[in-house]
């Protein structure tokens, strides 16, 4: 028994099951994203071999916080830690299987008490006279299969079992035939209105406005009556009847009451009403099968039931799916009264009411987009006689005898809200007080002098003494141009010979306020750089300001059709376009009687699915939209430089626009404005004397301080902005970075072989640079967080120079233990923001939607994605060993030994800090997650990889006390390889699964082919590092040995 429990509580068991743990939600997240969220739920996430595994782990962490004896005083902190993970994970459990969640729906002046509930149910009801029983049965169905348990009822001496046998999403009921069946008909029915299937047995009918179908008697004095007549199928009607055929044809009319046979595929109109024949069975039955790809299907899902008692068994379906009461299907046979079976959620009440005073919608200036909305209500609790007004918005939650209500969506109409509901406050109080023991360990694990992290500091200060600690030098001369000044008023570029707007005035003109593409209003300079960047791929063309290409594309639209200005890589479509250079001009792209050379090609390419384009597809869809935006600055089509605010949704308008809502004099004003303003910009050019220009610059900023004064951004928002665009500071860093980390990190590699080299004097001068770099940087951060008025960490682009922000951070938090830690940094900061800047990377300021508007996007977003850079630092420094680790001999092992060593401390104490960073901000987001839609998690994908590098780099800085694992080369090539759970989370999740957090839409795009060479190279640098390191395994004892 001994024996049993050191093995249950041991540390490899820990390992394997901290893997499990993280191989089975990773794969969970694939198959929700073929098969859908409950499909992953009922795979893994609800299984009970998962919650088995839960359970084993939490028992297996509470033993081994006694077999490691962490209760001492001496390891309090980690004590802590440890019995954190404990108490969430008890949380979970009190979550899962006692709280529940659903949705509240409210028309504004209604009042409810009802919420319906996110589970499914099978309900069986049946009884009258006010003596109903009702059972109900969750159940988790999808069409990867199913978690749903048998269950009988009992009524009296008579038992009816139920077992589910089948499940069909978005089904359709069809008839087939059957042995001992009953006479059926199917009907494809199409009105004015809608479309649909019916069935019917004998003896049933359907209601139209006007008239009645019926199998059989007819219920009325009007309506089309079907008829069995020697197992064939008639109808007569009470009125003429139309025949077509399919083609749509008149073909006959069918007079009132004549017996006419329906025939099937043939189309029959009654009353405005068409009718196809699609099945009819003397003995039939009706069964769910999957729509077609032509059909849309019910909407609805199909469970069937095998349902059997003594001496009877047959199947049943039911209709219904999760978000609504599902419709009742009629049982009949067994013995009891009135049983009806129904499939979906159920109506929940809650024992107060809340009553919809107004539902508002706060949209951006200009724009149709949401900026907010909220739920005005009043909660009136007769029980405790309790009543008041609350306003439920985004992030601003109603709470109520532990019911919680957050605003979740709306009608289309706005006049109904949707309203999010929560019933978990002991699961949630549980777990938050696991995320604060948890946070409260982890910083203090950092500054406890009795914890590991401190004793590998003092290690690494020992190493110090054992070798010369010298910097490498260089001076390196930056040099920032931020404008240049132009002579000439005439540029030929290419064949063209363009006329060049004076820069002082195209400054003037940058000034201007337009909304964005994006629904944001902004200088004009910002929308010129977006613009230009989209068809150049540059910030400055032949030396023009995005503001004088803009211009001057207006000013001489036929002279810009002939500039070479897009970059034709692709050979194929330089073929097709009949070039020879690798640019082309706008006219390139027509025939000589105006037809687009690429039409063709490009519905082509859009008929095909993303993984079946081909580069060719690519290039042709990528270089059509370049053509649109070209055309459309030629025509000013996105000066949206009018504001309109007095309309119903406030707008800005452009020249072109219809215009209704402005005084005579307005309209006049904004339909001429631009047309006179660049005829005087012509006349300008030709002179050199801008003042005509310049006033009706001055004249656009006035009727926009007229019609949206209080909207306009302020004169330094944008001064600030402007010169932000100008700087492109991130762009420049890459440049910078990149080269002194490579130059670093050589000369840090030749002093490491030969002491000789010295390098002392270079250490300050290449910390200053890179500080002074990293002083740009976070300027540039703060400047971005300025203009947008948020933090800059809501998309792709943000977030990744967030993260070379922070990987820089991290380098001068450890060059002081390790030089190599800053020139790793700088780096990956280089490359960091190369990716930033790659064509796929959007880096347009955007207004954020209504649940980013939150205090959590900071903290979460923040905290998360610095672990990231500290996690890239531990990947390039474990790089850097494995590469020393190949080019390591007898020779210079002990100084290479040495340094490796140091740079492994160096390795752990950074992944500790982005260990605890990733999990205090997954924990923080599952806060933000409950205060914004009440759910502190919900295995979405994006969670679920965090916590799988949570795992992963947990059980890496813990491997090594398993006895006979522990290993610099282990711990080295496991810090590469778990990097590759970082990229997950962040691309992975981002581009190629379906998420709450993903910006991919539809299919994902194919991997890159560089990934798999860099997999490729990295393969060999594991393999060839092994191998030296064992060839020189008694040297490693050796070393080892001497310095215990």
């Amino acid at each position: 028994m001994k024996n049993f429990f050191k093995s249950f509580f041991s540390m490899q068991l820990t390992i394997v099951l901290l893997l499990m743990f993280a191989m089975s939600i990773g794969i969970a997240t694939f198959i929700e994203n073929d098969y859908g969220s409950e499909a992953s739920k009922i795979a893994i996430y609800n299984a009970t071999w998962f919650e088995i595994l839960l359970l084993v782990l939490a028992i297996n962490l509470i033993g081994s916080l006694f077999t490691h004896k962490l209760w001492k005083r001496k390891k309090y902190t980690t004590f802590i830690m440890h019995l954190s993970f404990v108490v969430i994970l008890i949380g979970a459990a009190l979550t899962r299987f006692v709280g529940y969640e659903g949705m509240m729906h409210i028309r504004e002046g209604k009042s409810s008490n009802q919420m319906l509930s996110d589970n499914t149910y099978i309900t069986a009801k049946w009884g009258a006279d006010g003596k109903e029983t009702i059972v109900h049965k969750k159940v988790l169905m999808s069409g990867f299969g199913w978690q749903a348990s048998p269950f009988t009822i009992k009524n009296g001496d008579e038992a009816l079992h139920f077992k589910t046998i089948a499940f069909v999403p978005n089904a359709v009921p069809v008839v087939k035939a059957a042995v001992n069946g009953e006479v059926l008909v199917s009907l494809f029915v199409l009105t004015n209105t809608d479309r649909k299937s019916i069935i019917l047995k004998q003896g049933e009918s359907e209601e139209f406005s006007d008239f009645s179908l019926t199998f059989g008697e007819l219920s009325g004095e009007k309506g089309l009556q079907l008829i069995v007549i020697n197992d064939s199928l008639f109808f007569k009607s009470s009125d003429s009847v139309f025949q077509f055929s399919m083609g749509g044809h008149n073909v006959d009319t069918i007079p009132a009451n004549v017996l006419t046979h329906f025939a099937p595929m043939k189309l029959f109109e009654f009353e405005k009403v068409r009718f196809v024949l699609r099945a009819f069975e003397m003995s039939g039955e009706v069964v769910a099968a999957h729509a077609d790809i032509h059909d849309e299907g019910s909407g609805l899902n199909a469970v069937v039931l095998k349902t059997s008692n003594k001496t009877t068994e047959k199947n049943i379906i039911v209709w219904g799916k999760r978000g609504i009461v599902g419709k009742e299907t009629h049982v009949e046979g067994y013995g009891f009264e009135n049983l009806t079976l129904s499939y979906g959620s159920r109506l929940l009440e809650i024992p107060f009411s809340l009553h919809l005073n107004k539902f508002i919608l706060d949209r951006y200036p200009g724009s149709d987009s949401p900026s907010s909305y909220a739920s005005e209500v009043t909660l009136n609790d007769t029980e405790r006689n309790i009543n008041y007004d609350f306003r439920i918005f985004m992030n601003n939650i109603l709470t109520h005898r532990g019911y919680r209500f957050y605003q979740s969506s709306y009608d289309q109409d706005e006049k109904g809200t949707i309203l999010s509901v929560n019933h978990d406050a002991p699961g949630t109080t549980v777990t938050y007080i696991g995320y604060a023991m948890m946070a409260f360990s982890m910083i203090f694990m950092l500054v406890d002098r009795r914890t590991r992290f401190h004793n590998l500091m003092k290690s690494i200060s020992k190493l110090r003494d054992q070798k010369s600690k010298l910097l490498p030098a260089i001076i390196l001369f930056l040099f920032i141009p931020i404008s240049q000044s132009y002579a000439q008023e005439i540029k030929t570029i290419g064949n063209a010979q363009i006329t060049v707007v004076s820069k002082a005035h195209a400054d003037k003109f940058s000034h201007i306020i337009v909304l964005g593409p994006g629904d944001r209003l902004e200088p004009i300079s910002t929308l010129n750089s977006e613009l230009l960047r989209k068809i150049s791929g540059k910030s400055k063309f032949h030396g023009l300001t995005p503001d004088q290409v803009a211009l001057g594309m207006m000013l001489e639209p036929q002279q810009w059709q002939h500039v070479p200005v897009f970059k034709i890589k692709n050979k194929e479509l330089r073929r097709i376009l009949n070039i020879s250079t690798n640019y082309a001009c706008f006219i390139d792209f027509f025939e000589i009687n105006q037809n687009y050379k690429l039409s063709s090609f490009i519905n082509e390419a859009f008929r095909k699915n993303p993984f079946d384009q081909s580069k060719l597809d690519k290039d042709i869809i990528s270089i059509d939209e370049k053509i649109n935006v070209f055309y459309t600055m030629m025509m000013g089509g996105f000066l949206k430089v009018f504001p309109d605010i007095n309309a119903p949704v406030a707008k800005w308008y452009h020249t072109g626009s219809e215009i209704n809502n402005f005084p005579e004099a307005d309209s006049n004003f904004v339909k001429n404005i631009i047309p006179v303003y660049i005829s005087s910009l012509s006349e300008a050019t030709q002179t050199g004397n801008y003042d005509q220009a310049d006033e009706f610059v001055e004249a656009i900023k006035i009727f926009q301080q007229k019609y949206a004064g209080e909207l306009i951004p302020s004169l330094n928002h944008r001064k600030v902005e402007i010169l932000y665009n100008r700087v492109e500071i991130f762009e420049r860093l890459y440049k910078y970075y990149g080269m002194l980390g490579l130059v670093f990190l050589v000369l840090l590699f030749v002093n490491l072989v030969n002491h000789r080299f010295k390098i002392g004097f270079a250490k300050k001068a290449i910390i200053g640079l890179l500080m002074l770099l990293f002083v740009f940087q976070t300027a540039g951060f703060i400047a971005r967080w300025y203009i947008s008025g948020h933090a800059p960490m809501s998309n792709g682009y943000e977030s990744m120079i967030y993260i070379s922000w922070a990987a820089m951070l991290a380098g001068f938090i450890f060059v002081r233990k390790s030089p190599i830690s800053l020139a790793a940094t700088s780096i990956l900061s280089s490359l960091t923001l190369f990716v930033a800047h790659l064509n796929w990377m959007n880096p347009e300021v955007t207004n954020l939607v209504p649940v980013l508007k939150s205090i959590w996007l900071t903290i979460h977003v923040g905290v998360i994605t610095a672990s990231y850079g500290f996690l890239g630092l531990v990947m390039i420094m474990g790089l850097f060993n494995l590469l020393l680790m190949i080019f390591q001999n007898k020779k210079n092992y002990k100084n290479f030994q040495i340094t490796i060593k140091e740079i492994s401390m160096t390795s752990e104490m950074a992944m500790t800090i982005g260990l605890f960073l990733i999990t205090i901000g997954s924990f923080l987001g599952g806060i933000w997650a409950n205060e914004s839609w009440g759910r502190y998690w919900g295995w979405d994908p994006k969670e679920s990889w965090a916590l799988v590098t949570i795992l992963v780099y947990t059980v890496i800085l813990h491997i090594g006390y398993i006895p006979g694992i522990k290993g610099r080369y282990l711990f080295n090539a496991l810090s590469v390889i778990g990097f590759a759970s970082v990229l997950m989370t962040y691309f992975g999740v981002n581009y190629y699964l379906s998420g709450l957090h993903s910006y991919a839409a539809g299919d994902a795009v194919p991997i890159p082919k560089f990934v798999y060479y860099t997999l490729a190279i990295l393969f060999v640098i594991l393999v060839v590092a092994w191998v030296n390191s064992q060839k020189l395994k008694d040297l490693e004892i050796e070393f080892n040995s001497d310095n215990q």
